[in-house]
């Protein structure tokens, strides 16, 4: 999905309101330096008007489960990244070196 129309139609909005137009994300992963991308829709898990899952202390920032929905979509469910390692899924979205460094010793 990391061909030219993807990136043009998806990755790049031209107008800050474009996304709300389409209802869909496109969140860009990588794996061993290779650009993938994962599309989703704007419908999140909820139970009683609350989100399911992970979710960010201001409730009009929307991110974090958005990104959380596009990982679990790239592994096949959200009880395949449940208790994942951090470290792991940043180096995706950075395209960075992961690293874990523990703190304490259990």
């Amino acid at each position: 999905m990391g061909n030219k129309f993807t990136r043009e139609k998806f990755v790049f909005m031209n107008t800050e309101d474009e996304w709300k137009k389409t209802g869909a994300y496109c969140i860009r992963f990588f794996d061993d330096g290779k650009e993938t991308f994962v599309i989703i829709d704007d419908k999140l898990p909820m139970q009683d008007e609350e989100f399911v899952f992970g979710m960010s202390t201001n409730e009009e920032e929307l991110w974090p489960q958005l990104l959380e929905k596009a990982y679990a979509k790239k592994y096949g469910s959200y009880s395949v990244i449940q208790g994942g390692h951090v470290h792991q899924a940043l180096a995706e979205l950075t395209n960075g070196v992961p690293r874990l460094i523990l703190t304490e010793k259990e």
